[in-house]
């Protein structure tokens, strides 16, 4: 009786342990790149979950979705089977972060990322020591080469179905940092104390052009790299010749400075100078321009003038002229008149004289007589002149 209920347990075990529908639904934040890794433990049947991790192009498994569905599969763990069994998912899904990383390695606990002393320390050329800060910040530009790399979190549950890979900011605090310090330190080092401040800027930018070409082959992109700090030197009596040198230096370049601005403005009042006496010339000159126009202008008015009043002169002079010829024929033709009416009058004369002749009575005295005569004529004008002749 006993083993008949042990065999029907145990084809109810078979029965209910031979399918799995189980499923899980692993959602992939906009700022994650997937990768979906077939489960090594469901290929091994490995109770301990390991899977591959050692890919060498993970381009090949990378996903597009933003939604993975991942199935699970029951395995065998144990001697008896279809009892010993575990629920495995078939596929692994790794993930890496593009989120934007920023850090901020300085002194100051109060200012830092890791509320420690994170500046970067540094010797002179003559061994004075000192530190500074730097602030960057970074993101996984190439998440294929990234994962390759630096791989799997290893602090990550791996009997989760998504996994993370090694976060940047553990890159960057691990590796990242490291490399800035020894390129600053090496810089720093070629140089005596007093030039490391006037050297800063351009050792700084050197060593962020050697870490962003380094950190790119490893698909890492620093996208931000600045000083965050002053340099600060660990002998307090470095950093106060440093200061009254640099005040001296100031004073000096301050009286350097006024003495060029003192020339400048001199030179600038001379200029102005110059330019008010020139602008003033050109005034007088303009002015007498204006006024040789204007005077040039009379001129030709007082030109027309004149020789409107000389055509006017001449216009009466011509005028007379005319006038004076047609007195002068007027006087003429008075004279032929006159001449005329006297020949006229002494006709006259002689008839009455001849008239009388015929008539004398040999008594009364004889002798000429006078006749009155008027005549009349049209001058020039129109005007009716009358002209009387006496003989």
């Amino acid at each position: 009786m006993k083993k008949k209920v042990l065999l029907n347990l145990t084809l109810v075990s078979m029965l209910s342990l031979t399918g799995c529908d189980t499923k899980e639904v692993v959602d992939i934040k906009p700022s994650e790149v997937a990768y979906e890794v077939n489960n090594f433990a469901i290929e091994k049947g490995d109770k301990t979950q390991k899977f591959d991790n050692t890919r060498e192009d993970w381009s090949k498994v990378k996903s597009s979705s933003k939604m993975i569905i991942v199935p699970y599969k029951r395995i065998s763990t144990g001697a008896v089977p279809f009892v010993n069994t575990r629920k495995l998912p078939e596929k692994k899904i790794i993930v890496v972060s593009q989120s934007i990383v920023s850090k901020d390695w300085v002194a100051d606990l109060n200012k830092g990322s890791n509320k420690n002393d994170d500046s970067f320390k540094a010797e002179s050329s003559n061994g004075a020591e000192f530190h500074t800060g730097i602030t960057l910040s970074a993101k996984i530009s190439n998440t294929d080469t990234y994962l390759s790399i630096y791989g799997i979190d290893p602090n990550s549950n791996l009997r989760d179905v998504k996994v993370q890979s090694i976060p940047l900011e553990t890159v960057l605090e691990k590796t990242v940092k490291p490399f800035i310090q020894g390129a600053l330190a090496a810089e720093f080092s070629k140089y005596p104390t007093f030039e490391i401040q006037p050297k800063k800027t351009e050792i700084i930018q050197k060593v962020e052009v050697a870490t962003k070409e380094r950190f790119a082959k490893d698909g890492i992109t620093i996208l931000t790299f600045n000083s965050s700090d002053t340099i600060t030197w660990s002998d307090r009596k470095i950093q106060e010749a440093i200061n009254e040198k640099a005040q001296l230096e100031a004073q000096y370049q301050k009286s350097i400075v006024e003495s060029k601005v003192r020339t400048i403005e001199a030179e600038t009042k001379r200029k102005v100078e110059e330019q008010q006496a020139m602008a003033k010339a050109r005034a007088i000159e303009l002015q007498a321009e204006a006024d040789r126009k204007k005077a040039e202008i009379e001129r030709m008015k007082q030109e027309e003038i004149n020789l409107q009043s000389l055509a006017k002169a001449k216009n009466e002079v011509d005028i007379a002229r005319e006038k004076a010829k047609v007195i002068s024929v007027e006087r003429e033709m008075l004279a032929i008149e006159k001449e005329r009416i006297e020949i006229e009058v002494k006709k006259i004369n002689a008839q009455a004289n001849f008239e009388r002749a015929k008539k004398w009575n040999g008594k009364e005295a004889f002798g000429d007589v006078t006749i009155q005569g008027v005549t009349s004529i049209i001058d020039k004008n129109g005007d009716v002149k009358t002209m009387n002749l006496v003989k």
